[in-house]
Formats: structure tokens, C-alpha cells, sequence
């Protein structure tokens, strides 16, 4: 319950300095011609970045390829000759049809090439700009596969979030930032109508596993950005989702595992994602982009220049390497409300452009644990499927042992209930819900060439949210894994028991 409160207050912080800046008059610092006016395509893109590559801040190199052959393009920004105290991974368009944190990239890239001083000392920052530039080609949302790269962060079976987990892997960033849009002037929005009153979004990772300490820095780091935007007069919320107040819910972000926020989260640094907001109606000439820009680099910026979140970040992500084992695995959680009050939301009016408040006795703030279990020793997965997850660990970089003799072990083997595939209403969950029980330990004959994954420290958060077979949003929600089940519903992972058990 402590862990909930704390959110929650920095939430109210943010809400305060929202009400207050409806009033706000501040000048407005925002040039349109100093950003950009039209889209970089893919080869403008390449062009820009071996240009930038000419200066001896930035190096590029190939962190892979597209579904359809384009390059994936890792920027990197550092001081030449000098330690690097702070590592920070930046990157945008995993959905192709959201190109302003591109944009913004790319604009920052440029500042920091015309004025070094922007980037600070002991800072290295990577710039991953077009992780989907097949779908960017097409303006689409998912890649050249049909896939969307955002909800793929667990199975990795796409190149482009194979990729961008490569880089998290090599670089351990202490900050990383995905970055994304939504529309201010959705449909549902319109009918009442009003437009989104944000003009720019952010929000923590909230992974359930994540350690408390982790997640209130990053609701800190959120307040101080909403605070430092607010004064320049630029309309900033944290980030939520969901329908048109009164009669809809709202949450913050999916406390789950295959988005980039929580996939990159759970390799121990602090990670965040920002939505900037977009006019998709009468905005076929991206009339709004410089401003969206604007918005981007700005927060980026805020960012970059914050002193505490260099301190802490690195701090985090070392404590987090040396860690113990968790104990129990949060599988079952929802987005809730644990007061009575009922928050209100800035809308914009539609026919005035005025902001008023409105009623959201539905906006759900605190995430709710609602079953635990004891973390096992291991994890077991049988001969029979080891070659399907020796690769899911590889792309994971996740070690693990593959017997070379038949052994006994004391395990306790998972029943597939159910894969609920559709939108909860009710708890507004995504679909993809896995139900699954258990059986009694029993002691069981293993044969050779099955694989062991040990739950140690450095991985274990990361292995634990992959392969524990009881969490609501495991595996088997996809098909690759789901036909591994057999027909008596067991769970091709088991639980190796500690001794304990």
C-alpha cells in the first residue's frame, strides 16, 4: 500500500500544476519555423544520419535489419576521450504511422551537432530514430509482417524488436525513452465535442516485478517533467488511455511485459515512454508537426538536463544488478481506485478552443495486486520443446542449462485453464489473459536435453516475467506457444520447487 500512495501523490502533484495551468498565461517560447515542416522518409533519413556520423560526437552503426531489408540505424552521441557516468537509449516509430518522436530525434541529433554543450558531461545518449521503417514507408502502424512491434517485446519474433532488445542488451541504458503519438481529436472525443486537452503525455514504467524504489523514481521524474513543461505554457498530463469521461474508464499505462515501457523496464534502468498529441483530422499536410516537435524536444531536453535522474539512474540500475531473488511474483493485477474522490480531466471545447474541467469518477489511478506466488528456484522446460525456447532465451540473452543425464527433480507442473482473448470490459485488461492452475509438486523423472534456467540475480526479474507459466499475461496468449500445450492442458514450463517446498 505504501508503494500505491506514493504513485498516487505524484499523480496529484501533476493534476494541481494541470489546474493551475488552465489559467496560465506564460509566453509561449515556440518558433514553427526552426522545426521541422515535412517528414524525413527512410533514405533522407540515412542520408542525415552518415552526415551526423562526420562529427566526432557521433558514430552510426547497423543494429539490424527490417522485416523488408532497410537498415535499423543506431546513432550514438558521446563525447570523445571522456568517461561515460550515464548511459540514456532513445527511440521512436516502432508504429510507422507516429513519426513526431522521429522527427524529434533526428531535430535534437542536429542541436546537439550545432551546439555540444547541449549534451552533458559523462552522458552518452544512443538514438534508434525508425525502428519501423517498413511501416514508416507505408505510413502504417505495423511492420512489413503485419506485426506491431509494440506488442512484441516478449516473444521477440520480429527483427525489429529483436533488434531493439540487442541494444538493450549490450548497452544496459540507465534512462530509455519510447517514444509514440496519440490523437487529440479521436472520434470519440469529437462526438462530445472537445479534443484532448494534452498536447504531450509520459509515464513510468509499472511492471509489477519492478522494484518500488525503481517505479517512484520514475513517477518522480514524471512530476518534475510536468512541472518544468507547464511553465513553458506546454499542456502536459501523464499518460493515459481509455474512454470519454463520464460514463468512460481511463488508466495509466498496461502493467505488462510485451510493450516496449516494460520490456525495456525489466532490464533494471528507469524507462519511460512519451505520447505526443496529433490532429488527425483535416492534418493530411502534418500542418501540426512542428509543433509536435517542439513539444518533443523540449520534454527531451527537460530530460536530459535533469540532474537527479542522472544521479538516481545510475545508482538504480547498479543496485538493481546486485539484488537478491524476489521472493513472490505479482500474477494477477488490474488498474483500480482505492478513494472515493472522483478526478477531474482538461478537455479543450471544440467550438470555443477554451480548456474547462470536466468529471472522471472513472479514472482508475492505483494498480492493484490481486494474487501472488512464491518465486521457484528454477524454471524446467522438457526435451521435447527445447529447441523452441532456446531460441525465445537467446533473443533474451537469458543463460540457461541443458541436462546432459536424466535427473529427478521436485516440480510443480501448470494447467492451462483458459486464454482469454478478448478486451475485458469489466477490469478493462487487454486480451491475451492466461488462466492457469496448479498441480501438486511431485517428484518427476526428467530426461536429458531438457533445459534448466536458473532464477538468479541479475536475470531474474527478466526470467521470471517470461517464463513463469501463472501470470496473467504469460505466453501463452500466442500461438507459437500455445500449441505447445498438450492435451491434457499441462504447460510445457514447470517450477522447479525450492527446498524448502
Amino acid at each position: 500500500m505504501i508503494f500505491f500512495l506514493r504513485v498516487q501523490k505524484y499523480f496529484w502533484g501533476v493534476s494541481l500544476l494541470l489546474l493551475s495551468s488552465l489559467l496560465l498565461e506564460a509566453g509561449d517560447s515556440f518558433v514553427p519555423g526552426k522545426y521541422p515542416q515535412f517528414l524525413h522518409d527512410y533514405s533522407e533519413v540515412t542520408s542525415l544520419l552518415s552526415d551526423l556520423s562526420g562529427d566526432p560526437f557521433f558514430s552510426l552503426e547497423q543494429a539490424g535489419e527490417s522485416t523488408e531489408g532497410r537498415a535499423l540505424w543506431l546513432l550514438k552521441i558521446a563525447r570523445p576521450d571522456q568517461p561515460i557516468k550515464t548511459r540514456m537509449f532513445f527511440y521512436a516509430q516502432q508504429h510507422g504511422n507516429e513519426p513526431a518522436g522521429k522527427e524529434a530525434l533526428l531535430h535534437l541529433a542536429q542541436a546537439i551537432r550545432d551546439d555540444h554543450k547541449i549534451l552533458p558531461k559523462g552522458t552518452a545518449l544512443w538514438f534508434m530514430p525508425m525502428v519501423n521503417p517498413d511501416g514508416a514507408e507505408k505510413d502504417q502502424r505495423r511492420n512489413g509482417a503485419g506485426a506491431d512491434l509494440n506488442r512484441d517485446h516478449m516473444i521477440l519474433e520480429q527483427p525489429e524488436t529483436q533488434a531493439l532488445h540487442r541494444v538493450f542488451q549490450s548497452i544496459r541504458p540507465h534512462v530509455t525513452i519510447d517514444c509514440h503519438e496519440f490523437a487529440r481529436d479521436s472520434e470519440d472525443y469529437r462526438s462530445q465535442g472537445w479534443i484532448e486537452w494534452p498536447e504531450i503525455m509520459m509515464d513510468y514504467a509499472n511492471y509489477p516485478l519492478l522494484d518500488d524504489k525503481i517505479v517512484a523514481q520514475g513517477a518522480a521524474l514524471v512530476e518534475r517533467m510536468g512541472q518544468a513543461l507547464l511553465k513553458k505554457d506546454i499542456k502536459f498530463h501523464r499518460y493515459f488511455v481509455g474512454g470519454v469521461p463520464p460514463d468512460g474508464e481511463q488508466r495509466f499505462s498496461a502493467p505488462d511485459m510485451d510493450g516496449g515501457l516494460n520490456g525495456a523496464g525489466i532490464y533494471g534502468g528507469l524507462s519511460f515512454i512519451i505520447e505526443v498529441g496529433v490532429y488527425r483530422n483535416d492534418n493530411e499536410d502534418n500542418h501540426d508537426l512542428p509543433r509536435r516537435v517542439y513539444n518533443y524536444t523540449e520534454l527531451l531536453l527537460e530530460v536530459l538536463n535533469d540532474k537527479k535522474l542522472r544521479k538516481q539512474a545510475t545508482a538504480s540500475l547498479t543496485t538493481t544488478n546486485t539484488l537478491t531473488t524476489p521472493l513472490w511474483l505479482p500474477t494477477n493485477y488490474f488498474w483500480a481506485r482505492l478513494d472515493e474522490s472522483v478526478k477531474r480531466l482538461p478537455v479543450i471545447d471544440g467550438a470555443t478552443k477554451e480548456a474547462k474541467l470536466i468529471a472522471a469518477p472513472n479514472f482508475m489511478t492505483d494498480l492493484v495486486i490481486k494474487k501472488r506466488v512464491a518465486v521457484p528456484e528454477s524454471y524446467l522446460i522438457a526435451s521435447e520443446h527445447a529447441a523452441v525456447f532456446e531460441e525465445l532465451l537467446s533473443r533474451h540473452a537469458i543463460p540457461f542449462i541443458v541436462l546432459d543425464k536424466e535427473t529427478d527433480l521436485t516440480i510443480e507442473q501448470c494447467l492451462l485453464d483458459t486464454v482469454e482473448l478478448e478486451f475485458d470490459e469489466l477490469y478493462h485488461r487487454y486480451g491475451g489473459r492466461v488462466l492457469a492452475s496448479r498441480k501438486s509438486p511431485q517428484r518427476v523423472h526428467i530426461a536429458a536435453g531438457s533445459l534448466i534456467i536458473p532464477v538468479e540475480s541479475i536475470n531474474a526479474k527478466r526470467i521470471i516475467a517470461l517464463l513463469d507459466p501463472l501470470q496473467i499475461y504469460g505466453l501463452y496468449q500466442y500461438p507459437t506457444y500455445q500449441k505447445l500445450v498438450d492435451e491434457e492442458r499441462v504447460l510445457p514450463v514447470s517450477r522447479v520447487l525450492k527446498a524448502n517446498h
